[in-house]
């Protein structure tokens, strides 16, 4: 028993050391742990990709500029639709006498140059 307790006194302890020494200690006693290892993963990332800056700007503004294209042909084609001479016509029709009005839209109340062209001539022939 007393050369158990001397052999267990000398060796030893298993204790985590200094970060100088962190290198051996990890060698000595195996694999080194999930968020040793996640974290050393992370940090390796993390200078990649400050490296990559240019790379990961373009990564993102490539989805959005398409984006604000789009937007920006949305919004000229709803300019030019909402002209006047792009509109059909609308007038305001009295429906039960009582002096209010409704407002009734269609091609019957249009101008001669809103809501569509003049017709071609296959279709009324002369």
């Amino acid at each position: 028993m007393e050369a158990y307790q001397r052999r267990r006194e000398e060796r030893p302890r298993n204790r985590r050391p200094a970060l100088e020494d962190e290198h051996e200690w990890r060698m000595r006693n195996g694999r080194a742990s999930f968020c040793t290892l996640a974290n050393a993963l992370l940090r390796k990332n993390l200078t990649f990709q400050k490296r990559n800056m240019k790379q990961n700007v373009r990564l993102v503004s490539i989805p959005i500029l398409p984006c604000i294209m789009l937007l920006l042909i949305h919004i000229l084609v709803n300019h030019e639709l909402d002209k006047p001479k792009n509109r059909c016509g609308c007038v305001c029709v009295e429906t039960d006498g009582d002096g209010e009005c409704e407002k009734v839209c269609g091609l019957e109340y249009s101008t001669v140059d809103q809501g569509f062209t003049s017709l071609p001539k296959w279709v009324c022939p002369a």
